[in-house]
């Protein structure tokens, strides 16, 4: 994971920043029909390793069905400044081992190189068109994640948004801090999967979470906050913000209680750690600055942003 890390760092500084879509859209899932994905020798080797690893390890793995998604355009912010925008996502169906055969593959690497060169010679088009190429014969998955608010402070904002830290079974980002998160499988509404992962996390009923959308105040229209890609020919991850009525305390004992039974039961997938950050712009960036293994930091700064920006009305 540290030569992703890396390669989100490079991106970062060559001021590649498409890679964030956000803040605030509305999400259009369009199925749409594409081409299968080519397998690749390098990714086959590197599945093949990863089964076994886990199977010596005990941890089963599913080639499960899950939602392939399509090249997604930067969206355009035109008409009126307050309006939501709506961003159209185009999905199919893939497996898990076809995704990870591309994700993993040296072909992948190789496409990457090329686009990073054309960047950094300043070529309009060829990073484009390499997008392009990258959906034609990669699989891209997508995984829903949530800015999970809770506490309620005697202003009666919350106080705390959680995160956990991932175990080191799992394929991508292992023993890394991640925010509950959940992937799509394929024809699932990401929103029912967030939020049975979300109420999972606080030890809530689903329907007691709140949606929160533009400005951090309650929405009943479906609003995304943020949609990211890691680079050039992988997943992308799509990001809401939630709210939970549940104190901080609360949330605390009942993520601990999953920990132990999960660790009782040797479950290969429930988290490991967690920690309540409190909700201000000053912690979020401390925490984003003291823990180098975060899975995609750049939403969490987005959303200190946001928080900023909500501080100054």
């Amino acid at each position: 994971m540290r030569r992703v890390r890396k390669q989100q760092s490079r991106e970062m500084r060559a001021g590649t920043r498409h890679l964030l879509l956000g803040p605030w859209f509305r999400p259009r899932l369009v199925p749409q029909e594409m081409p299968a994905p080519k397998p690749t020798l390098s990714g086959q080797k590197q599945l093949g390793r990863l089964l076994v690893s886990r199977a010596n390890q005990g941890v089963q793995l599913f080639n499960a069905q899950i939602t392939r998604t399509g090249h997604v355009h930067r969206q355009r912010r035109t008409g009126r400044p307050r309006r939501i925008p709506t961003v159209k996502i185009p999905v199919s169906a893939t497996t898990f081992n076809e995704w990870f055969q591309g994700r993993h593959s040296d072909e992948k690497t190789a496409l990457l190189y090329s686009k990073e060169k054309a960047l950094a010679e300043k070529r309009k088009r060829k990073p484009l068109r390499l997008d392009r190429e990258a959906h034609a014969r990669f699989a891209f998955n997508i995984g829903i994640n949530s800015i999970l608010e809770v506490g309620r402070g005697s202003d009666g904002k919350p106080t705390h948004i959680i995160i956990t830290k991932r175990p080191k079974f799992v394929p991508e980002a292992p023993e890394f801090w991640d925010l509950p998160a959940g992937l799509v499988r394929a024809n699932q509404n990401p929103m029912d999967v967030i939020n049975a992962r979300s109420a999972a996390e606080v030890g809530i009923d689903k329907n007691k979470l709140q949606l929160i959308g533009k400005g951090l105040k309650p929405t009943k229209k479906e609003v995304w906050f943020a949609l990211h890609r890691i680079d050039a020919a992988t997943n992308y991850n799509a990001f809401v913000v939630q709210r939970a009525e549940i104190s901080a305390e609360e949330a605390a004992r009942t993520i601990q209680t999953r920990i132990e039974s999960g660790r009782a039961k040797k479950d290969p997938w429930a988290p490991i750690d967690f920690v309540l950050i409190p909700r201000t712009p000053e912690a979020i960036r401390e925490f984003i600055r003291t823990h180098d293994k975060t899975w995609i930091p750049e939403a969490l700064r987005l959303y200190s942003f946001e928080l900023t920006k909500a501080q100054k009305k």
